[in-house]
């Protein structure tokens, strides 16, 4: 072999080498557009979902354009979802009132109103393997009071499985509320008996819950009072003497703090 035959060799050689150094290297996980970059989202989340048209059949398994009555024009009915603590249920509003609707089972993947890209699986108002697939959850309430919790924990149950819970209703009167008489509904989750809550039924069959009230229970009357003094309140106070007196023969019945019954007499 001559020598420009070797000098040939070598620097092809050479430019070869420099050649792959200047190609740009190639990850090792080639399948990154494939993996699954969801996050899990805690079941504390409150989220709220308000479903476009087109996923009505989806979600519902209806439309959500129809009349109110044989007569009227069909028109679209606002439906919304709530997922919090791993369960799902609609609300959709209906000639002035608002109904309560189950999720059918599947997989789904929707915006939030927080505009945040969820995805989960239902089963009977269950949900699992709930991900956020796009978005901010700092968006998203993770913490919400107890009265936001009893009206859930109701609106659910009563969506799927109204044996799920135990309830006792019944009726009182405000002398300062003009509305009339209004409908009180205590309930506990059978599998949780120790924490009763409490709400109220308006007449638009909207569930909201009582915050704080007292009730008392005249003799041989069977509507409750609302007790806008407690018995504690009703000692040494000259000025409260005329409003006490209306009390004197009411026996406590129900307290309610914070949407959580800490009094109630009668048991279920």
């Amino acid at each position: 072999m001559n020598r420009k035959l070797l000098v040939y060799i070598a620097a092809v050689a050479i430019l070869q080498s420099m050649a792959s150094q200047a190609k740009p290297k190639i990850p090792l996980t080639t399948n990154v557009a494939t993996q699954n970059l969801s996050l899990p989202i805690k079941s504390s989340y409150f989220l709220q979902i308000t479903i476009a048209e087109n996923d009505c059949e989806k979600l519902l398994g209806k439309s959500c354009i129809f009349r109110d009555k044989m007569l009227s024009e069909p028109y679209l009915h606002e439906a919304k979802l709530t997922i919090f603590l791993d369960k799902i249920y609609a609300t959709q509003s209906f000639s002035d009132k608002i109904m309560l609707m189950p999720v059918k089972n599947g997989s789904f993947s929707i915006a939030t109103d927080n505009n945040n890209l969820i995805s989960f699986n239902t089963t009977n108002g269950a949900v699992s393997n709930l991900k956020l697939v796009k978005g901010d959850l700092t968006k998203e309430p993770n913490t919400i009071s107890k009265c936001k919790k009893a009206e859930n924990i109701y609106n659910f149950h009563n969506t799927y499985n109204t044996d799920a819970l135990l309830i006792k209703s019944g009726i009182y009167k405000d002398e300062y509320d003009f509305r009339g008489l209004n409908e009180y509904v205590l309930f506990s989750e059978k599998q949780n008996q120790s924490e009763i809550m409490a709400l109220t039924i308006g007449d638009d069959q909207k569930i909201t819950a009582i915050s704080n009230l007292q009730l008392c229970k005249m003799p041989d009357v069977d509507t409750l009072r609302a007790r806008h003094l407690s018995t504690d309140e009703c000692f040494g106070d000259d000025k409260a003497l005329e409003e006490c007196f209306k009390y004197q023969e009411c026996k406590n019945s129900i307290t309610i703090e914070d949407c959580e019954v800490t009094l109630f007499q009668d048991g279920f």
